[in-house]
């Protein structure tokens, strides 16, 4: 649906990090502008039902566009 692919159209930014351990991980976030990238902008608390919503609205959204390697939940 359309607010799908406007979600999914966003740029993408990516943060590589690793502070704690000796290790670096990639964070891939949906963004408007860099300032989306300021991790004290996040929200501390998000609601699990949300995340498991948005994560399978977007599976769903690359799915339809062909990405047949997205995996399930």
């Amino acid at each position: 649906d359309a607010e799908v692919r406007r979600e999914v159209l966003y740029s993408l930014g990516s943060i590589i990090a690793g502070l704690e351990v000796p290790h670096c991980h990639v964070h891939l976030v949906p963004i408007r502008t860099e300032a989306d990238l300021d991790f004290s902008r996040a929200d501390g608390s998000p609601d699990p039902d949300r995340l498991d919503d948005d994560a399978e609205r977007i599976r769903a959204a690359l799915r339809a566009a062909g990405r047949t390697e997205v995996a399930d939940a």
